[in-house]
This record gives structure tokens, sequence and C-alpha cells, in this order.
């Protein structure tokens, strides 16, 4: 079962991995349907594919990786601000 999380371009892919390198030698590989890093609580959160919650604390990280699908997702979002900025910036006339 895949979380919902709604999409606004239908390219995104639907997860990415996701592979954390631990300080103390470990490595786990998640299927990752979306993360986030809380400053406030040094760590990082982040959901499964199958809708499992993690939150790992950003001290006991090494290294984390990603793969290609999670390039493209920032390259897409990256494309949309600046569709969106073109677009703010024609309707204000300039």
């Amino acid at each position: 079962m895949r979380p919902f999380i709604p999409k606004d371009n239908q390219e995104l892919p639907d997860s990415y991995k996701m592979k954390i390198f631990f300080n103390a030698g470990g490595i786990e590989e998640h299927e990752v349907a979306m993360h986030k890093i809380i400053k406030e609580s040094e760590v990082i959160e982040f959901v499964s594919s199958e809708d499992r919650w993690f939150i790992v604390p950003l001290c006991s990280i090494k290294k984390i990786e990603f793969d290609k699908n999670f390039s493209k997702i920032v390259a897409l979002k990256n494309e949309t601000i600046i569709q969106e900025q073109r677009l703010k910036e024609v309707s204000n006339g300039n």
C-alpha cells in the first residue's frame, strides 16, 4: 500500500530509494514516498512506500544516498518553480 501523497505533476515518481549509512557502520535502504529534515529536533523523518513512518536522529547518520528518481523529482520541482516565477513576472508586467 502506498501512502496518499498528492502529485501536481503525473511525471513525478511515486517513490525513490534512500540509502542511509550510519556512524555505527550499519546501512539501511528504504523505498521512500517522502522525507523531510526537522531542524528543531535534529531528525530526518520519512515514510516508506509500505506506509511505515521512520524518525532517525541526524547525529547517527554518516551519509545518505538517493537514487535517480529523487533527482527527477528535484529537477521537475525546480522546473515548476521557474515556470511559476515566469508567470508571476508576466502577470506583474515585467
